[in-house]
């Protein structure tokens, strides 16, 4: 995804060119339908909502929350204009390889290949390719403390009791944000560790979301827990021989090799 010189290498030699992304469908024919329609230019301002065409479902954003490079708010920087390249790309390559499965999104895994006519596999969630315990442990850059004080003491705490924050490797907050974050988190009284790798979301408002989704009784709360346990157990499945994921990724090594026996 982020090496676009690659399209044209891959045209050049005659080699498939797939695009390996790390989010879901979602993302990918939420992008598709702001390049598609540029719904953002028909907006008298940075907050005013506007609908993303074509969607299964009513999803609504603002300026603010688009990259510049995307007609968003903010100054064009390197950044945006290399994310806007990668965009280009894209739609040059054999196919779109994502790292998702298909019981996690199914109306825009559908949407993404029929109603855009993309090709594209689902593979995800690729992290659990890891079944080993010391491969698990190996992944990633080396934590900022012990692995074995880190396990001790989520050991130590009581179950469903700690909140866990990873921004990404691709994220980038001010000191400004990452204040606020630490505040609210602070406040809500949840203990917490933080994987630290526009527009500032104020500590009481972090504050207020970590409360209620670390309370108890709350039946909304539960039947959220519920959900995400029963998409855990449907992620894990996916990937095992006869899930969605093992199935796509057989499906992908099949085609080509077939292209490759048709190509001589």
């Amino acid at each position: 995804m982020f090496f676009p010189w690659t399209a044209e290498s891959a045209a050049k030699f005659g080699i498939p060119r797939l695009l390996f992304h790390g989010t879901s469908y979602f993302a990918l024919s939420a992008g598709a339908a702001v390049a598609a329609h540029e719904p953002q230019s028909r907006v008298s301002s940075d907050t005013e909502p506007f609908p993303l065409p074509g969607l299964p479902h009513e999803i609504r954003l603002t300026k603010r929350q688009l990259p510049p490079s995307a007609g968003g708010g903010g100054e064009v920087d390197f950044m945006s204009e290399f994310f806007g390249r990668v965009r280009e790309t894209n739609s040059e390559g054999y196919g779109t390889v994502v790292n998702s499965f298909y019981e996690l999104e199914p109306d825009y895994a559908d949407h993404f290949r029929n109603a855009l006519g993309r090709k594209a596999w689902h593979v995800g969630p690729v992290s659990l390719a890891n079944a080993d315990v010391e491969d698990k442990a190996n992944r990633g850059k080396q934590a900022a403390i012990d692995q074995d004080e880190c396990l001790k003491w989520l050991g130590s705490r009581e179950r469903n009791a700690v909140v866990y924050m990873c921004f990404g490797s691709g994220s980038n907050f001010g000191a400004e944000q990452l204040r606020e974050i630490a505040v609210g988190m602070e406040a809500s009284g949840q203990q917490f560790e933080a994987s630290v790798y526009g527009v500032t979301v104020e500590s009481g408002k972090v504050e207020r979301a970590v409360r209620r989704i670390m309370s108890t009784g709350d039946q909304e709360v539960e039947d959220m827990r519920r959900r995400a346990k029963g998409l855990g157990e449907m992620a894990r499945k996916a990937v095992e021989e006869g899930g969605s994921s093992y199935n796509d990724l057989s499906s992908l090594i099949e085609e080509l090799k077939l292209q490759r026996v048709a190509s001589g």
